[in-house]
């Protein structure tokens, strides 16, 4: 943590090895401060843990609260647990690791038939993955001194690799990594684009690693961060020192060097049991005696305080999700619990969300703690999140542990626009043109857990037809709207039959009637005489509004940028002109990889016009627009890639 004089919102040089104490809570009243809360224990009720006991028969288990899985003394190898699945864990025991080799043989089926049918296995077209290969080759692009905010701000180095800067006091920086698998991961998994392990960061205060899965955690990386630890020494430096030095662009210098270990490694308690790097940084401590590691457990707030001070500058909250986390999934998987991370501070409320599956009891828990927030002044509500976006093949299955892409448009509601709407009346505004156009500017949203790697049937465009889709559905509540999805190329058309299978649609029709009984709670806010009513056209642009602010990996930016109010201004302002249906993922790709910087009203609108072709006319689908005006006539048009 340091002033940063460097303009960049992450420098690439090392610029201090003072680092923040993280403090564990130092009584018991401490410790629970969160988990009294109603809708935590409720969250934690869900999250029931059977634990194979040690030297116990192979169908002998022993029941635990969730609360109590980090404080167990015995650590084991014979430990699993199984969550959210069955209240029968030899049952889960068998059918787990099926559902793991279903959707193995499903992954390897689909890439069988595209390979010998000559399609791409990862981009829905070679246009957009040619912009994809040339984006990551151009390295990171900084955000301008011009556009920078007070709020601190984020790269998004990869599938679910994050560097956060989360802004303190006194213009200071607390610098997070979280998920940090930068590189490859192996044949099985490609095509993919190409690793990028980045500059300065040995400036990382605090790793948060969600679960030890290989897409979310990886050892490369950390060679730079603890250079100490025995076994990333065997693991990587020794068998790649060549690699590694070049790499660190010294290489005349000692792959190993000897500088003070800065960073704090935070990971699930009982992760130790998965990887015996966990167990190291529980092992070696940093130079003021506490230890890398930090075993985090379930709802407990953890103050992170100034260098050489008592003063407390964030806090740290892990989540339980719906997730399980080993090293491979048939033969030891669920030895550990996947997490998700808010972190707290005076200016900023952030929520990483990791992998999981949709539970209501997760994010109500999420929103009574930001609801707390400790910080003075600082915001109840989640400012910035980074929600997984699918995968949304195979939900049959995936459900359990994954959540689909239109997931995330619940949890904006719960997490985000509730409680922010909440405030706003708190503060005496209740004109719903001013909420929603504060609302849109303020916070945002990122979708993870997508674009780098291939772990099944999917493509890198997936989530945008996905969330098109939801924006027709929230748009036209009264029109049954037929999207045609093979009009938006041939990687949709193998989404088709996922979209359309009964899981999915279950999940669809939940959403929306989540997304209508938010609505209703959001009007039962407000004072019977007020005519504002909120309705799910409100809804449908703030999801356009999230699909228009994603951000692309390598491109820095700050949280707050100027993008989210200059995209709520357009999406608001001029809702009567902006058709859903003429976005064509050619030209969500050409926006996609613009830098937040970059991006121009007159290139916004540009996505908007009415493609000219006239081979298009047997193809329309139903009308829409996002306003609540006078009807627009329907164009003779589809959505179409360009």
């Amino acid at each position: 943590m340091s002033a940063d004089s460097n303009q960049r919102i992450f420098p690439t040089a090392v610029t201090t090895t003072d680092r923040p104490t993280i403090a564990m809570p130092v009584d018991n009243d401490q410790r629970q401060c969160f988990q009294g809360l109603r809708e935590v224990q409720a969250c934690a009720d869900t999250l029931t843990v059977w634990e194979k006991a040690p030297g116990s028969p192979p169908c002998t288990w022993q029941q635990l609260n969730y609360t109590e899985w980090g404080r167990q003394p015995a650590v084991h190898r014979d430990r699993k647990y199984y969550s959210h699945q069955t209240e029968t864990p030899l049952i889960a025991g068998l059918r787990d690791p099926i559902d793991a080799l279903k959707i193995g043989l499903s992954t390897l089926w689909e890439k069988i038939k595209r390979f010998f049918s000559g399609k791409d296995l990862f981009f829905l077209s070679r246009q957009i993955k040619a912009n994809a290969l040339t984006h990551i080759q151009n390295g990171i692009r900084p955000c301008q001194d011009s556009k920078q905010t007070d709020r601190g701000g984020f790269i998004k180095r990869g599938h679910a690799h994050l560097g956060i800067a989360l802004p303190t006091c006194d213009n200071d920086k607390l610098y997070i990594a979280v998920d940090p698998a930068v590189n490859k991961l192996g044949p099985g998994y490609s095509p993919q684009l190409p690793p990028v392990i980045p500059e300065g960061l040995e400036n990382t205060d605090l790793v948060l690693i969600s679960h030890a899965h290989l897409d979310h955690f990886k050892d490369l990386p950390l060679y730079r961060l603890y250079p100490q630890m025995p076994t990333l020494f065997e693991r990587i430096i020794q068998p790649f020192e060549q690699f590694i030095r070049r790499l660190s662009g010294h290489p005349e210098v000692n792959v190993v060097p000897t500088a003070p270990i800065r960073t704090r490694l935070c990971f699930p308690a009982g992760s130790e049991q998965i990887d015996p790097l966990f167990n190291e940084t529980l092992e070696n401590n940093c130079n003021d005696g506490t230890p890398v590691g930090l075993a985090a457990d379930a709802f407990v707030p953890y103050t992170i305080k100034r260098p050489g001070s008592d003063d407390t500058i964030a806090t740290l909250v892990a989540i339980p999700t719906k997730h399980w986390a080993g090293t491979n999934p048939l033969t030891n998987f669920h030895k550990a619990p996947g997490f998700g991370y808010l972190l707290m501070t005076e200016k900023e409320c952030i929520f990483d969300a990791g992998d999981t599956g949709y539970s209501p009891e997760l994010y109500d828990a999420v929103a009574a703690i930001a609801a707390k927030n400790p910080h003075p002044g600082g915001p109840n509500y989640v400012t910035a999140l980074f929600s997984p976006a699918g995968p949304d093949f195979e939900r049959k299955h995936m459900e359990k542990t994954h959540q689909a892409t239109i997931d995330t448009a619940r949890c904006i509601t719960k997490l985000q626009l509730i409680p922010f709407i909440q405030e706003q009346i708190r503060n005496g505004i209740t004109d719903k043109q001013q909420i929603l156009r504060d609302f849109m500017a303020q916070t945002e949203c990122h979708f993870i857990h997508w674009g780098h790697y291939k772990l099944g049937p999917i493509h890198f465009e997936d989530p945008w037809i996905c969330w098109l889709k939801l924006i027709f559905d929230c748009n036209d509540v009264d029109v049954d709207v037929d999207v045609d999805l093979a009009t938006l190329g041939e990687g949709a058309t193998d989404l088709q039959p996922f979209m359309d299978s009964p899981e999915y649609q279950a999940t669809q029709i939940a959403v929306k009637a989540q997304l209508r009984a938010d609505i209703d709670q959001i009007n039962a806010l407000f004072d019977d005489g007020h005519q504002q009513h909120w309705d799910m056209q409100d809804i449908a642009m703030i999801l356009m509004k999230t699909l228009l602010t994603q951000v692309a990996t390598n491109h820095e930016t700050s949280f707050g940028h100027e993008q989210h109010g200059s995209v709520a201004e357009w999406v608001t302002s001029d809702s009567h002109r902006i058709r859903p249906e003429n976005l064509a993922t050619q030209t969500l790709s050409n926006w996609f990889f613009t830098h937040p910087d970059d991006r121009s009203e007159r290139s916004f609108r540009g996505m908007f016009e009415r493609p000219r072709n006239p081979n298009l006319a047997d193809r329309n689908i139903s009308s829409t627009s996002l306003s609540r005006g006078q009807p627009v006539p329907a164009p003779d048009l589809s959505i179409t890639v360009h």
